[in-house]
């Protein structure tokens, strides 16, 4: 039977005076691996609106922001230097184990023991980490990080030239957006329920995304559910419907061609009566005249530039097929509103009346 004693003296004989200085090496690389691991994740997972407001204040956090910019390479450099500790850890481990086992189960026993180290201590633990508080780890990796970006730059250049190549070989085109309209609406969907925006605010921003694909023929009124009033109507007629609608605004339309000469304002409408003005003609407005294929965004940017609030739509051959509102384009973002033309009504209402005082007076 072995004595013990004599299998740990023969032990200790076999280590050289390189081991100490070797294992201090180790230790360094298995850290320097860690760095590497969870600087990549803290890149990865990094917010760039957090980073953007704390680059407002702190020096660390603006390299890192310039940085992240060109992840690209970044990602080339981190992963250079994690091969180039991984491969060098594996090398003395194996020096180590050697002096320790001898050459026949040194090698085995140190794959073993360094692929664990490595996996809990280079890998997972600070990958955890990073993934937990991104932004900071970044700044705190992002001073020794730089040193290691202009160190491999060289390295990292070739690489770009090589995934240039590699592109073109395989007419690899653009890269595709980092988030596409249904990722950023899971991602809404997300926040809502992990309750950092309310209902309100969630439902805002998803019509907003949808707001600039929506047409005019989605929201418009059909024709045939539009009120108006036509050129040679009496003006009881006229007035009758304004009374029974209460409208600030009907197409005027021309009972012989059909055709929509423009808009009548109730308001208008109500001020040349009370100042006996009979020439109807000269209240109507020209019309905007709208396509209903147009894109809702499109047709609001046009009520601004000319300052209107309502448009008619037409199909491909031009005829009317409807009218839109600005109200109606509002709606498809905020939901039901109030009439916007409600502190008009008022006012017409007010004129109506008038209207009204006088022509009893009169009688």
């Amino acid at each position: 039977m072995d004595d013990p004693s004599n299998s740990y003296i023969s032990l200790v004989q076999n280590i050289e005076p390189t081991f100490v200085p070797l294992l201090i090496v180790l230790f360094i690389l298995i850290f320097c691996s860690a760095f590497f691991s969870g600087t990549e994740t803290a890149f990865t997972s990094l917010n760039h609106a957090r980073l953007k407001k704390l680059a407002e204040t702190k020096k660390s956090a603006k390299l890192a922001l310039k940085l992240s910019e060109k992840y690209d390479r970044v990602l080339t450099t981190l992963l250079i230097g994690n091969n180039i500790v991984n491969i060098a850890a594996a090398t003395i481990s194996t020096l180590l184990f050697t002096q320790l086992f001898g050459s026949s189960s040194g090698p085995t026993v140190s794959t073993i023991v360094l692929t664990i180290v490595v996996l809990i201590f280079g890998e997972i633990t600070p990958k955890s980490l990073a993934k937990e508080i991104p932004e900071k780890m970044a700044m705190i990796t992002v001073y020794p990080l730089f040193v290691f970006y202009n160190l491999f730059y060289p390295l990292s250049k070739l690489f770009d030239l090589l995934k240039i190549v590699i592109n073109k070989i395989f007419k690899i085109g653009k890269k595709a957006p980092s988030l596409t309209e249904e990722e950023f609406k899971i991602i809404v969907s997300d926040i809502k329920d992990e309750g950092v925006l309310n209902q309100n605010e969630h439902d805002l921003i998803q019509k907003s995304i949808i707001f600039d694909d929506t047409v005019v023929k989605k929201i418009m009124t059909p024709i045939d559910n539009v009120v108006f009033a036509r050129k040679g109507e009496s003006l009881e007629a006229i007035k009758a419907m304004f009374e029974e609608n209460n409208y600030s605004r009907v197409p005027y339309f021309d009972d012989d061609t059909d055709e929509c000469l423009g808009f009548l304002y109730q308001k208008d409408f109500y001020e040349m009566l009370l100042e006996d003005n009979c020439s109807l003609e000269s209240l109507i407005k020209t019309p905007l005249f709208v396509r209903e294929t147009q894109r809702i965004a499109v047709t609001f940017k046009k009520f601004q530039k000319e300052k209107l609030h309502i448009a008619l739509v037409q199909n491909s051959s031009k005829k009317i097929v409807g009218i839109v509102t600005m109200e109606d384009i509002l709606e498809e973002l905020v939901g039901e509103i109030e009439d916007e033309y409600d502190a008009e009504d008022d006012e017409e209402e007010e004129l109506m009346q008038e209207y009204l005082r006088k022509e009893k007076k009169d009688n």
